[in-house]
């Protein structure tokens, strides 16, 4: 493999898991409702899964439907909407080389993500969340429908149910504010 060829070797055995699964398998709901201070009722939340995360590993069960944030966050008392595209691809890698198909892609999810009654939509990739931000601009205005949603990252989302600051949570860097009712801790 690569290493071999550069003369290096790896004999661990690390295990590299997403923080979702340590928190939802190790620490459970359970425990994680022992520190909620907010209650985000009212605010209607889309977990968006995005295509990678639950591959290449699990059973078809969990990478075709996934639930663990559903669980996690309605579990915490988070109202959760159905969000049926929550594995489809956001056209990461695409948007800045084949843009039509890019900017489609996220148009879709968001135009999905407002179909569905979404205040907000909460993602578990950080190029998820920059792509669904940075380029909703752009596919609305390329389909010709207002398709602005704002997109957390999920440890944002915990982190407001946890009663912590929004400027500390990186809030104030979202390119579409969050809505008021999740503000204002």
């Amino acid at each position: 493999g690569a290493l071999h060829d550069m003369g290096l070797d790896y004999q661990g055995n690390v295990e590299v898991r997403h923080p979702l699964d340590v928190l939802h398998d190790d620490i459970g709901v359970e425990e994680i409702k022992k520190h909620v201070k907010r209650d985000l009722s009212g605010v209607r939340v889309g977990c968006y899964y995005g295509c990678l995360y639950s591959r290449p590993y699990g059973t078809p069960e969990e990478w075709r439907f996934p639930t663990k944030m559903e669980d996690l966050f309605s579990g915490l008392g988070v109202e959760i909407v159905d969000f049926p595209l929550r594995t489809r691809c956001c056209g990461g890698s695409l948007t800045s080389s084949v843009e039509d198909v890019g900017q489609r892609l996220v148009y879709v999810l968001l135009q999905e993500a407002k179909r569905v009654g979404a205040d907000v939509l909460v993602t578990l990739c950080a190029l998820c969340q920059f792509n669904l931000e940075a380029y909703q601009r752009a596919a609305g205005k390329r389909f010709g429908e207002d398709v602005r949603m704002p997109v957390l990252y999920f440890t944002q989302l915990l982190g407001l149910l946890m009663g912590i600051p929004e400027e500390k949570l990186g809030l104030h860097r979202l390119l579409v504010a969050p809505p008021a009712a999740l503000l204002g801790a």
